[in-house]
C-alpha cells in the first residue's frame, strides 16, 4: 500500500478559510492552535482521496463562532447561535496538541 501524499494550502484571508469550510462536503468547524506566538486557524478537507490542510495566520478570535453573512459575504464573530437564514456559523475549536501545523 502506498502512502498518500497530503497537501497544504496557506490562505491569505480568514474569510477564504471560512468560505472553504462552508462549502459542501466540508467539516463545519475550524481548528485553532498557537505556534510560536502566532494564531493559526486550519481545516482538514478531503479531495480526490487526499487530504488538504487549509490554514491561515490571524489575530486571536475570542468567540465560539465565525459567522458568514451570506448576503454581504462579511465575516463576524459571535458566542451565540441564531436561526437567521442569512447567517452561516462555523464553530472555532481550540486544539491543544496537533502535528499537522509545524
Amino acid at each position: 500500500m502506498s502512502e498518500v501524499e497530503n497537501f497544504y494550502m496557506k490562505l491569505k484571508r480568514f474569510e477564504d478559510l471560512v468560505m472553504m469550510v462552508l462549502s459542501p462536503m466540508s467539516p463545519s468547524f475550524l481548528c485553532h492552535t498557537e505556534k510560536g506566538g502566532k494564531h493559526i486557524y486550519f481545516a482538514v478537507l478531503g479531495a480526490l482521496g487526499r487530504t488538504i490542510t487549509c490554514y491561515v495566520e490571524g489575530p486571536p478570535i475570542k468567540k465560539k463562532y465565525a459567522v458568514l453573512n451570506t448576503i454581504t459575504h462579511e465575516i463576524s464573530y459571535s458566542d451565540e447561535f441564531t436561526t437567521d437564514p442569512s447567517r452561516r456559523y462555523v464553530l472555532v475549536v481550540d486544539v491543544v496538541e496537533q502535528n499537522l501545523i509545524k
